[in-house]
């Protein structure tokens, strides 16, 4: 349990990571799609105004090499054999290539004209190529850290520097319009960059605050089990003790006895062998109560009006007390509330028989009257009061051990929103008064 609740405490260091955020690489590819559609109208465009076959073959270059990123992004044994380093070779071929073919384009362009380019020219050139750049850098920063991004947006700075060079070579003028225009789209893209990774810092923040929460939930859940399996198996160790153990223990004694007078007063070990047989009897009863009670499921055998009145008057059997009971002809509640109204009953009817030697029990269920409202309206509230006049005890005192029932009640009606109230004195009885309020109208139909 514990290795695979570490398993669910992950640490987001995507940087060092092969694991590629959910969503990116589809949209990754539809960016490429997009651009490979807006690439087909525009050759199309260019050969319908007969734009010269050098410009159209710059398009087809651009949209050659969209094609084989597409490519490369749809076989996924590239991304298994390449592993951390497949995103950002993408990102760089997504960045690099379209950069490239502009400044050819541009050069090609500036070196047919045999004119210098205005301004207006180049940010009508320019602008085209920053949408393209756009998506890799968004993409960078969704998935990297804001370091990635200052990097990235560099190397394109430093790599468009090196292309004006090579191209344009001591043409001042044109290369400072490059380097101009490249200090813009690189402050751009760092701003935007930044609110993305901004947004995505935070969104992984949540992420790890929402596993955190599902591993203490894990782990709250975990002991939540093991001491209801504890608390059950106490509980049947409690009942063996008070039913199976006490009856062999009596019939036990007896037969010694019956054994013992068997030779000198055989008129006597008759009626002892007669009460053994009778005690047997009683424990074989109360042995198949118990294992009856563990085996069915009274509330969807029987309901809960029925299953009540059948614990109360199973009771009343086994400790000779007088029952007066009233319950409701029919109580229909939402099931996680019929679940605590029943076990909060049976835990009560269970310990007026273990600890209270009641002479009379009294158990009511059903809608409150007006007098004893305590919260809520009327016609929303259920209550559930057992009452005993058995020896009682101090509710002041800490729990013992086998008081950890009423703590199970106290629990159970907290799950729900509900009150449970238990009043008892030594030698004056208890009374254990459990209300649940606000129940939907639509759960009582």
């Amino acid at each position: 349990m514990n290795s695979s609740i570490a398993m669910l405490r992950p640490k987001f260091n995507l940087a060092e990571s092969p694991c590629i955020e959910p969503g990116l690489l589809a949209v990754f590819r539809l960016a490429i799609i997009l651009q490979i559609a807006v690439l087909l109208v525009r050759i199309g465009i260019d050969t319908m105004l007969d734009q010269g076959i050098r410009w159209v073959s710059f398009s087809l270059i651009s949209l050659g090499g969209l094609v084989l990123l597409l490519g490369y992004l749809s076989w996924p044994p590239l991304w298994r054999a390449l592993g951390r380093f497949y995103l950002p070779v993408a990102l760089s071929i997504a960045a690099v290539f379209p950069l490239l073919a502009h400044a050819l384009f541009i050069y090609f362009r500036i070196k047919q004209t045999a004119t210098q380019l205005t301004d207006q020219d180049m940010l009508d050139l320019n602008w085209r190529l920053y949408i393209v750049l756009l998506v890799p850098i968004v993409l960078m920063a969704w998935q990297y850290t804001f370091r990635w991004v200052l990097g990235f947006s560099l190397g394109l700075i430093l790599l468009s520097q090196v292309l004006a060079f090579l191209l344009f070579g001591r043409q001042i003028f044109q290369q400072r319009d490059l380097i101009e225009l490249s200090l813009r789209g690189a402050m751009t893209f760092l701003i935007i960059g930044y609110l993305i990774t901004r947004m995505m810092r935070e969104q992984r923040d949540q992420r790890q605050a929402l596993i955190t929460a599902n591993t203490q939930l894990v782990d709250h859940a975990t002991t939540a089990e093991q001491l209801a399996i504890s608390r059950e198996r106490n509980r049947l160790a409690r009942d063996l003790h008070d039913t199976l153990a006490h009856t062999l223990s009596a019939v036990s004694i007896q037969l010694e006895a019956v054994d013992s007078a068997w030779d000198y007063a055989p008129d006597q070990a008759r009626p002892m062998l007669i009460k053994s047989l009778s005690t047997a009897r009683s424990g074989l009863a109360e042995t198949r109560r118990a294992l009856q009670a563990l085996r069915s499921a009274p509330l969807d055998d029987l309901g809960l009006v029925l299953a009540v009145r059948a614990l109360a008057e199973s009771t009343a059997a086994r400790t000779g007390a007088q029952l007066e009971i009233d319950i409701a002809d029919e109580v229909k509640l939402p099931p996680e509330v019929e679940q605590t109204v029943y076990r909060v009953a049976q835990e009560a009817l269970a310990n007026i028989t273990k600890h209270a030697n009641a002479r009379m029990i009294k158990l009511t269920l059903g809608k409150l009257t007006v007098g004893s409202l305590p919260l809520g309206r009327r016609d929303e509230v259920i209550a559930l009061v057992v009452t005993d006049d058995g020896v009682g005890f101090e509710t002041g005192k800490p729990a013992k051990v086998e008081q950890y029932g009423l703590l199970g009640m106290y629990e159970r009606a907290l799950l729900i929103g509900a009150q449970l109230q238990i009043e008892s004195q030594p030698q004056r009885g208890t009374t254990v008064r459990f209300i649940a309020s606000n129940i939907p109208t639509s759960a009582k139909k």
